[in-house]
């Protein structure tokens, strides 16, 4: 006869879904994100960040939920919302892909631009997200899933290549900028609450 495992006095059923919470706040702890720190003007990127965020979601201060039918829509495995504190998911396996998992490290950046309270540019907040998912995927050695514009795999190569946290160039800078405008952004700012 077969027992299901029993874990912390709870019954664990095998089969269920991964916790996708859990899931984001280990990837978010890992070394790969770990090891991710660069200021892209003034939108900064540290560990740190990346650790409150997985603190807000162990604590409830960062909700997790699933919108497969409007992400699907969208095109978009994951998302941010920081009016709401809350990140959507596509499905409950989008972290076990090493896109969705960059994808999910670039909703993250945004997660750590609310978390520090001050509303950014949107050119500059999306190439900093975009940034870190591509340094994830170095990092990662998942480079090929890096779903991002090629200025910033350039970007991305020149910053790992120093040691610690690194500041970039205004050339740097400049070229993702330009680089978010072809993607489509628009000129503006996120304005960012805390969580």
């Amino acid at each position: 006869m077969f027992h299901y495992p029993v874990r912390r006095g709870r019954l664990v059923n095998p089969f269920a879904m991964p916790d996708l919470g859990r899931s984001l706040s280990v990837l978010l702890m890992s070394a790969e994100v770990q090891k991710i720190s660069f200021a892209f003007g003034s939108v900064i990127v540290l560990p740190e960040g990346f650790r409150a965020v997985a603190e807000g979601l162990a604590a409830g201060d960062i909700s997790v939920k699933l919108e497969p039918t409007r992400l699907e829509k969208e095109k978009s495995d994951a998302e941010y919302d920081a009016d709401a504190n809350a990140f959507s998911f596509r499905s409950n396996w989008v972290l076990t892909r090493p896109e969705g998992r960059g994808t999910a490290v670039h909703e993250a950046s945004h997660a750590v631009a609310d978390w520090r309270g001050r509303s950014t540019s949107i050119r500059s907040e999306e190439g900093a997200a975009y940034l870190a998912e591509a340094l994830y995927h170095l990092n990662a050695g998942s480079e090929d899933h890096a779903e991002v514009p090629d200025v910033v795999l350039e970007v991305a190569h020149a910053v790992r290549a120093q040691p610690g946290h690194v500041s970039l160039s205004a050339s740097q800078i400049n070229g993702i900028r330009r680089a978010m405008m072809e993607e489509g952004y628009e000129n503006g700012f996120y304005a960012n609450d805390g969580f």
